[in-house]
């Protein structure tokens, strides 16, 4: 089918403008003014510096012209390098030597914004496809469990997980990008169906042959706007790929038949060491090479860092630290991220401009408790219901922890003071004490234990 040229240039405009235009809402819930802002000053900035001195300097020492040394760094940058432009002289290519490798640093991190935008728009169609896969062939992926039925095997959990399912929404993000860059090939270059195919094809996986690429200004314009989307698009269907096979073979993992092994592991010599479920979490996450031991120490030190008491070094013993509302208001405090409210000003007042995190919270930082229920009622739980599914607070688990004695005491009370009797604990018994039974009570049955002390 021959298509006029200008046609061409016209469907290819109105379906980048369709595309703008579609995306502007999402990219201002995304990303607000403030963050567009510091994007410019920092990752835009950056790539903007490296495009104009690319500009100049492939101008004089290649005589390439602006479009032109864009596309070169860009197809360096992605890596799809066709081959139809490459520098020639010595000058030049020293000066590529250096300005490829940053290339792929600086492009990558300045486009962070728009690749969050495609894979965003990657998931908004994975859930339309999955709505149709249900509604019309009845093919349903199995919604993961907030809290695991303990009497169901996870092996017959597993089972019903549809993987193939799970592989396919995966490749959802790489179908889009073959489709605009078939729609791209097709309608601005004029490639016929199967060399449309076969250049996105190759352009997404940045193998570039060099025998299809673009060559007026106007195709390689639009190749600047298409290649990193493309590139990023199959790299998120390679990562998500592989986390999808992790969690397979975790869940295909029959952690019963090693149970002994893993508290051996645990012990080091030690009789009563155990194995709790945070340490089972990240003995598993080490063994499937996720973290390794520096990172898990790194975030542990950050983690006690922002827990410990006004910056004291010495722990209560018998408290276990924890990041609550209390130790969040601490810091916020700490960080003039919540101030002192003047007198003149009313309750529920802030400071600064913007929306949302943007503002600082003002209040009476010299009441009795610091100022923490004024704050607490008035920012953290209106944020708290935010994040909730239904927009509404859940019931409190714990009660009140009430104002701190004095401003160095931030840390919760006592483990054991958080302890609540059991409706099944007979009623002489203590909250918060370990029940004695057969040999711990000086009893002599010879099967107190089960063969245990054996």
């Amino acid at each position: 089918l021959s298509v006029p040229p200008l046609l061409r240039v016209s469907a290819s405009g109105s379906m980048l403008a369709a595309l703008v235009f579609g995306l502007r809402k999402w990219l201002s819930n995304l990303y607000p003014s403030d963050s567009v802002l510091t994007w410019l000053r920092k990752q835009g900035l950056v790539a903007f510096l490296y495009f104009v001195i690319g500009i100049y300097a492939y101008g004089r020492l290649e005589g390439w012209s602006a479009v032109d040394s864009c596309y070169f760094m860009m197809t360096t940058a992605t890596t799809v390098g066709y081959g139809d432009l490459s520098p020639t002289g010595d000058m030049s290519k020293h000066f590529t030597s250096v300005y490829a490798v940053l290339g792929i640093t600086v492009v990558i991190a300045a486009i962070t914004p728009f690749i969050e935008v495609a894979i965003f728009v990657r998931e908004k169609v994975e859930l339309v496809v999955l709505w149709m896969l249900e509604h019309t062939v009845g093919i349903k992926d199995t919604e993961e469990e907030e809290e695991p039925d303990l009497d169901q095997d996870p092996m017959e959990h597993n089972k019903k997980i549809n993987y193939s399912l799970r592989y396919f929404r995966a490749a959802i993000g790489p179908l889009i990008s073959m489709v605009f860059g078939y729609c791209i090939a097709m309608w601005a270059m004029g490639y016929t169906w199967t060399d449309g195919v076969y250049w996105s094809i190759i352009t997404m996986t940045t193998i570039g042959y060099g025998d299809l690429s673009p060559a007026t200004d106007l195709e390689k314009i639009i190749a600047i706007l298409y290649l990193p989307i493309a590139v990023t698009l199959l790299a998120d269907f390679l990562t998500e790929i592989q986390s999808v096979s992790t969690r397979r073979s975790i869940r295909e993992t029959n952690y019963v038949e090693q149970v002994d092994t893993l508290l051996l592991d645990e012990c080091r010599g030690d009789p009563d060491e155990t194995l709790t479920e945070a340490e089972f979490l990240i003995t598993v996450l080490k063994a499937r090479d996720i973290v390794d031991d520096e990172t898990l120490k790194a975030i542990r030190h950050q983690f006690l860092h922002l827990t410990r008491p006004d910056g004291g070094r010495d722990w209560d013993t018998r408290s276990m630290p924890e990041l609550n509302a209390r130790v969040v208001f601490k810091q916020l405090v700490k960080s003039q991220r919540v101030k002192q409210r003047p007198e003149h000003k009313a309750q529920a007042s802030t400071d600064g401009h913007g929306t949302g995190e943007h503002l600082i919270p003002l209040v009476d930082l010299e009441a009795e408790d610091g100022g923490f229920a004024e704050w607490e009622v008035n920012f953290w739980l209106p944020r708290v219901a935010e994040r909730a599914k239904d927009g509404k607070l859940a019931k409190r688990k714990r009660p009140e922890l009430g104002p701190p004695a004095s401003s160095e005491q931030w840390a919760d009370p006592p483990l054991a003071t958080l302890f609540v009797k059991s409706e099944h604990q007979p009623s002489n018994q203590q909250a918060g004490t370990v029940p004695t039974t057969g040999a711990a009570a000086g009893s002599t049955a010879p099967h107190d234990a089960g063969g245990y002390a054996q």
